[in-house]
């Protein structure tokens, strides 16, 4: 079949067009159009008909995976806040305000600790993988799949042994 988008033939099976990414149905029988074997200077199409490309996040300038430790970190840590802070509530006759308040701070100043650790464990990892996560992703037409570079890989697979062993 022929992609309506951009033209290109499309295999029987395809959901979508390996050439434009655009979904396809099906329709009258596919010319013999090749597809281009390079989509852009970026996206190289292989012999086995997976489309691949590589994307290199900076780890100093796009904060999204700091982001998200910080935030799985801080919700535990909430979660163990409030379970706390309401044992304590019931434990303690005169809690409200003075012992309340005081949890608010004890907690806050762990938070902000947590948050200084976070900070120098994703610098530190940020130098050791080169201050990039590299990803590479395939396409073809069962879907989109995404791998870490085996140079990175390997690097990541060394920390966690690292963490293992100092843990």
């Amino acid at each position: 079949m022929i992609c309506p988008n951009c033209g290109a033939a499309v295999p029987e099976s395809a959901k979508f067009c390996m050439a434009c990414g655009a979904k396809v149905t099906a329709g009258p029988p596919a010319q013999d159009i090749t597809p281009p074997q390079n989509v852009s200077p970026h996206i190289t199409r292989g012999d086995d008909g997976v489309y691949r490309w590589r994307y290199d996040l900076h780890l100093l300038k796009n904060p999204t995976i700091f982001i998200l430790v910080w935030k799985i970190l801080f919700f535990i840590i909430l979660g163990i806040a409030a379970v706390s802070m309401t044992v304590d509530a019931f434990g303690w006759k005169d809690y409200f305000p003075e012992m309340f308040l005081r949890g608010l701070k004890m907690w806050g100043i762990f938070i902000l600790g947590m948050t200084v650790l976070v900070i120098l464990g994703y610098l530190l990892y940020a130098a050791i993988m080169g201050w990039k996560y590299c990803v590479l992703f395939e396409m073809d037409e069962k879907g989109i799949n995404h791998k870490q570079i085996p140079v990175q890989a390997k690097k990541a697979e060394k920390i966690a042994a690292a963490t293992v062993i100092a843990g």
